[in-house]
């Protein structure tokens, strides 16, 4: 139950290696955000933790090893958040830069093919800033990478 086969180091190092590899793949794949996740997108998220569970803790299976992942995990995220929250170049590293996806009352359709968003979702998120289309307005706000729903 609380006897560890893996050293604390390792059982740390290896935590910070997953959470660094999986946030640069999230930072890759684009913009969307958890509000805006479609099924599939849940499947490989779930399909996600299970296939880097082992590597964070090995073949530790004690309360201990479980442990210390967990709290590694949480202090790895709020020293990130703090780093984003201090340094505007780590902010634009970590969240990246706003786009802007509709202009003169049209969507940008280059910015919706690299953000990979369909225009049914961003449809889905005028509305939920209560716009009724997106022809009703003229210019919107830069999409923000981190706070909206795309």
């Amino acid at each position: 139950m609380f006897a560890g086969q893996i050293p604390l180091t390792e059982k740390v190092l290896r935590t910070v290696i997953v959470y660094a590899l999986i946030a640069v793949l999230f930072r890759l794949t684009g913009k969307r955000g958890l509000a805006s996740m479609n099924t599939f997108d849940v499947i490989v998220i779930f399909l996600l933790f299970n296939v880097v569970q082992n590597d964070v803790i090995g073949n530790d299976t004690s309360l201990t090893g479980g442990l210390i992942g967990a709290v590694t995990l949480v202090t790895v995220n709020a020293a990130v958040d703090r780093l984003i929250a201090s340094s505007t170049t780590a902010a634009r590293i970590f969240d990246g830069r706003a786009t802007t996806v509709i202009s003169d009352g049209h969507a940008i359709d280059g910015a919706l093919r690299r953000l990979g968003l369909r225009r049914s979702e961003l449809d889905l998120a005028v509305r939920a800033f209560k716009m009724a289309t997106t022809s009703r307005r003229s210019a919107a706000r830069p999409l923000n990478p981190v706070a909206s729903s795309c």
